[in-house]
């Protein structure tokens, strides 16, 4: 879970400027069968960011990715 981690500080970062993040989980060959996996760790990710970020778009299956995007909260 380290890399989720690293990635919910380098969110923060970006919503702390005041930007908006794009968080995408891309799933490849047989991953696609295990879609419950990734929508764990985006779950989780949204978790350690709830604080400081909100959903502008819910997160939706785009493809090959599982993709949301964030907005800091007023």
């Amino acid at each position: 879970m380290h890399d989720i981690e690293v990635k919910s500080k380098h969110i923060r970062r970006f919503i702390e400027d005041k930007n908006k993040v794009k968080v995408s989980v891309v799933f490849r060959g047989r991953e696609l069968t295990h879609k419950d996996v990734g929508v764990k760790v985006m779950d989780e990710l949204l978790k350690r960011v709830e604080d400081v970020a909100k959903i502008e778009t819910e997160a939706k299956f785009d493809g090959k990715s599982y993709v949301v995007v964030l907005s800091p909260k007023k």
